[in-house]
């Protein structure tokens, strides 16, 4: 019994690590990508995308309804957490019971620290490895999915002990069913069937193998995956659906089943007895997905594909919405593009090339270096880092494979089939194109989970093969000796104790901490996964979405494009009730009448008004896509569109109380436009009709990230409001990082708020990122939305104070973005504005937050400028890391390096896109150096000469509020040397003083 206690421990430790670890280092409110939709969903059982989760849905309703945490996303997050605790306990209970099968009970003290120290090993190390831990910390569908992938191979060994029983079925049964309800989280789970038939195969078959029989359990098992995964979970919806002689052989099935049942328990068939119930109980479980059906009917504010009859929930469940991609050929062709000039095709010398360089040792093979080796960084596409943990962890799963085969070759067997066919069957199944969004390795999971169960066994195998060896009598000389026998029964308690303890330092905690890494001297920081997995205090997302709904006028409409300038919004809205008065108009979604239809409703009881579409009549949306009658593509060359605006709308735009009525003119283009023809997508004709039908009621927006393709030649007409950009009514004759709506922009940036308002109110919400205790994730770290928005947010600000000469106005603006968003604590990366920033700081006379700022865009640069140094002739990417990187080293004091790198490219450069802007530069710097040097005359000659070659056009370009304030700087210098006339800036180089765009 006491070794029982052993066994007790070692789970309790295993879940109670886990846990701990989870709960901790957890999401304390809504994460990026599908998370916040799924929370959405949750929250009032709506319908999220295809294919739907709903077992999901319902569970998140019932996390949020349980007191554990004060806000209602976080209960959801925790509930990811717990069923990731849960699976480390199957983990363990599974990986001690396949160690028990050639072990047996443990009897002594050194059989149950062998038998269950594996286990433990094999739990601990899961816990920590990379794509389980960050699936554990938030509310999508992987967490709850990889607790099913653990039950039903758990239920399976359960199984084993119990197969010679009176009723072993039932734990068939269970596994049939747990299978089913999987079907309503992810459809993983189902690639469970063919490690259990194998499981079955052996043990009804003694181990006694013949190539005939394994080849039939194959047969079988292929044969009971087609039924759940063509029939059950496709076919009978999709029968239902039709009308005539499908629906009644689906009722026919029914009745069959159930009379199949009935008769072959009375006749005593009970293989035929136990497949039927399987069948049977496994469509029960999928049976979650009538939720979908009923309420789609009911029309909740989110109902994706309005599944609400059984023809619609096949084409949902089916995901047909997103196109199919054939396993043939690899190769294969983006829907979105129609040519072969993308990264599939231009970086592979062909279909096997890249069938095994991309999809095999990218797509799979580097995710599983990530999580039993390591990860150099969280960056996209990183590679493997054996320099962190030394990849103790995979070598010693790959001596548990070994160890497997040599003590149970049929369970072996049985755990690398479906390693297989969790790891590179999936991967090659998927076919999934160069590049992706993002990263996908929590399709692997499963895979990853069988691994660690060879961790434990490896661990195991160590114990026996020490205490076998220990054990065994020496050989007579000549004489063979004999093979390491199974150890069993009292051993050397110091010696056990001792591997286990070190096993327990030199893989799972070396996972969690990077020990190895710290032995050879890099920081904790810089080798913990616990410091870079963790997310505790991290609301970037909520303040996200947050920030960009109160960016938004009342009763607005806001146009979206992607998952995470939309998903964060839907969450705030549906869970939190932040301004629900703002309609969010997806783009993405903006092709399908049926969504067109729901935005034209009044949701949440009226507080969100429907949006006018005087483009898209009623009757219009009752055809089917795509037809003569209904909603179709068009195209033609690009056209002028003409809106009235009337005189109330212009008034409340401008602040003027004279203002009159008006026209609103643009250039209407398509997506995909070229200079002559343009292809209006039914989003692009959705743009255009909010446009029409509302311009003059109700404030019009699009999102910070919504990229120009989508904006359907409005770019002219769009000023900065916030984190979004307003359609205005007039197009302002100004860049676009100069056209800010001042009153509001100004008022959302300097008033900065601890916690949400749900009523419109100016002010942003930045608390994560100076918070010393924050953590986030690489989605929050490297997405554009939550970081680069901000920063881009306040330097535009800063810009338009240079451009009406409010020079500590624009410092303020900085400033303010400084200290709640301090460089210290993000990731610059290459593209962000930090050498924009530092510009802009020694633009206003401060030279140390220049320098600051100049030597993080150094830091952001310097590695592509690095590559570019060894390339014979530049290409445009490599023309441009080299001027930022020259532009940074201005920002961070180093003019002397910048000159000699701007003089070198304006002696080879031959791209006439840079000539201009190296040339301006290169004068610039030159004018800076003769001041430096104490020369104002030379100073003074080289700046003016500057304004002569570019004055004009400076005003249209990106320097034009820098060199604002370099005029303002040559009109001193004329002064100081006493020039009859001070220097009279170019004209149109500066806005008048009474100018009011943007107010």
């Amino acid at each position: 019994m006491q070794f029982k206690r052993i066994h007790y421990l070692f789970a309790g430790l295993s879940f109670g690590v886990a846990l701990f670890t989870y709960v901790y280092t957890m999401q304390p409110s809504i994460p990026f990508w599908d998370c916040g939709e799924f929370a959405a969903a949750a929250v009032a059982l709506q319908v999220p995308h295809p294919p739907g989760s709903p077992l999901w849905t319902i569970v998140g309703r019932i996390a949020m309804l349980l007191p554990t945490f004060t806000d209602l996303v976080a209960r959801y997050n925790f509930f990811s957490a717990l069923s990731s605790a849960l699976s480390i306990l199957l983990l363990y209970l599974t990986t001690a019971r396949l160690i028990k099968i050639w072990r047996g009970s443990a009897n002594t003290m050194a059989d149950a620290l062998t038998t269950y120290g594996g286990a433990l090993i094999a739990a601990l190390t899961y816990t920590f490895t990379d794509s389980f831990w960050f699936n554990a910390l938030e509310c999508e569908v992987y967490a709850f999915g990889s607790l099913f992938i653990a039950l039903v191979p758990y239920i399976m060994v359960l199984w084993l002990d119990h197969a010679d029983e009176p009723h072993n079925e039932k734990y068939l049964l269970l596994a049939a069913y747990t299978m089913g309800l999987s079907l309503g989280v992810h459809q993983l789970a189902l690639l469970t069937i063919f490690p259990s038939f194998m499981l079955i195969y052996y043990k009804r078959r003694n181990d006694k193998v013949t190539v005939a029989s394994w080849l039939g359990m194959v047969l079988a098992s292929s044969i009971a995956f087609g039924i759940a995964f063509w029939i059950v979970l496709s076919k009978i919806v999709e029968w239902l659906g039709n009308p005539g002689f499908s629906r009644i052989f689906v009722i026919l099935l029914f009745i069959g089943t159930i009379y199949g049942i009935w008769w072959s328990q009375k006749n005593r068939k009970p293989t035929l007895n136990l497949s039927l119930w399987a069948a049977a109980l496994l469509f029960l479980g999928y049976s979650t997905y009538y939720m979908i059906i009923v309420r789609a009917g009911q029309e909740p504010p989110m109902n994706q594909h309005h599944a609400d009859t059984f023809k619609v929930i096949t084409e949902f469940i089916n995901r047909d919405q997103y196109g199919y991609r054939p396993p043939l050929p690899r190769q294969a062709h983006d829907p979105e593009r129609a040519d072969d000039k993308n990264p599939t095709f231009t970086n592979y010398s062909g279909g096997w090339d890249f069938f095994w360089r991309y999809q095999t040792d990218h797509m799979f093979n580097r995710y599983f270096g990530w999580n039993f080796i390591g990860r150099p960084s969280q960056k996209q596409d990183a590679g493997v880092d054996w320099s962190k943990t030394w990849g103790l962890a995979f070598l010693l799963g790959l001596f548990g494979l070994y160890w497997h085969f040599k003590r149970d070759p049929n369970r072996a067997l049985t755990i690398l089939g479906a390693f297989i066919l969790f790891g590179w069957m999936t991967a090659w199944y998927q076919n999934q194109q160069d590049p992706q969004p993002r990263e996908r390795d929590y399709f692997y999971v499963g895979a990853f989970y069988l691994f660690a169960i060879w961790v434990g066994i490896g661990a195991t195998g160590v114990m026996e093969f020490l205490r076998a060896r220990k054990d065994r009598p020496k050989a007579d000389e000549g004489e063979k000796r004999a093979p390491l026998p199974i150890p069993t029964g009292e051993g050397n308690l110091a010696l056990i104790g001792g591997v286990l303890a070190a096993l327990v330092v030199l893989v799972p905690l070396n996972q969690c901490c990077g020990i190895a890494g710290m032995i050879t001297g890099k920081s904790f920081a810089e080798t913990s996964k616990w410091h870079e997995y963790s997310r505790r205090h991290c609301d970037i997302p909520l303040e996200f979405a947050y920030n960009t709904l109160q960016s938004c006028d009342k009763d607005a409409i806001l146009f979206t494009a992607g998952d995470n300038d939309t998903f964060p919004l839907w969450c705030a809205q549906d869970v939190y009730g932040i301004r629900r008065d703002v309609r969010i108009v997806n783009l993405s979604l903006a092709n399908m009448s049926w969504y067109i239809k729901q935005i034209k409703k009044d949701v949440w009881h009226g507080e969100g008004k429907g949006v006018n579409l005087p483009g898209f009549p009623d009757e219009m949306l009752a055809q089917p896509d795509n037809t003569p009658g209904g909603v179709n593509l068009d195209h033609g060359q690009p056209k002028m569109v003409s809106v009235p605006v009337t005189a109330d709308a212009m008034k409340k735009f401008s602040g003027d109380p004279n203002a009159t009525a008006s026209t609103m003119t643009w250039k209407y283009k398509g997506q995909f436009s070229q200079e002559n023809e343009s292809i209006w997508t039914i989003a692009d004709q959705v743009i255009r009709s909010v446009v029409e039908g509302n311009i003059s009621s109700r404030p019009i927006y699009f999102a910070a990230e919504v990229g120009g393709e989508y904006l359907a030649g409005l770019d002219q007409n769009l000023m900065w409001e916030g984190l979004s950009q307003r359609v205005s009514p007039t197009a302002p004759s100004l860049p676009l990082s100069m056209r800010v709506y001042e009153k509001q922009h100004a008022g959302a940036c300097f008033d900065i708020v601890k916690t949400p308002h749900k009523e419109p109110y100016r002010g942003f919400m930045i608390n994560t990122f100076r918070d010393p205790a924050a953590r986030w994730s690489n989605d929050d770290r490297t997405n554009d939305a939550p970081f680069f928005s901000i920063e881009r947010t306040y330097e535009m600000l800063a810009e338009y104070y240079l451009s009406k000469n409010q020079p500590q106005d624009a410092k303020r603006a900085l400033d303010t973005l400084d200290y709640y968003v301090p460089p210290e604590r993000v990731t610059y990366s290459v593209g962000n504005l930090s050498g924009r920033i530092s510009q802009i700081y020694a633009a206003v006379g401060d030279k140390k937050m220049a320098t600051k700022y100049g030597t993080f865009a150094l830091k952001g640069w310097e590695d592509e400028y690095n590559e570019t140094l060894t390339e014979k002739t530049l290409d445009e990417r490599g023309l441009y890391a080299q001027t930022q990187y020259a532009d940074a080293l201005i920002g961070a004091g180093q003019y002397d390096k910048a000159f000699s790198i701007y003089n070198n490219l304006r002696q080879t450069n031959t791209d006439k896109q840079f000539a201009g802007p190296i040339e301006l530069r290169w004068m610039q710097l030159s004018a800076m150096n003769a001041e430096r040097k104490g020369d104002k005359r030379t100073a003074v000659s080289l700046y003016d000469k500057l304004f002569a070659t570019f004055g004009s056009e400076l005003p249209k370009t990106q320097y034009a509020q820098e060199f604002a304030l370099v005029q303002m700087h040559l009109d001193s210098l004329h002064r100081q040397l006493g020039d009859s006339a001070a220097h009279a800036p170019p004209a149109g180089a500066l806005p008048p003083a009474n100018d009011t765009a943007g107010n």
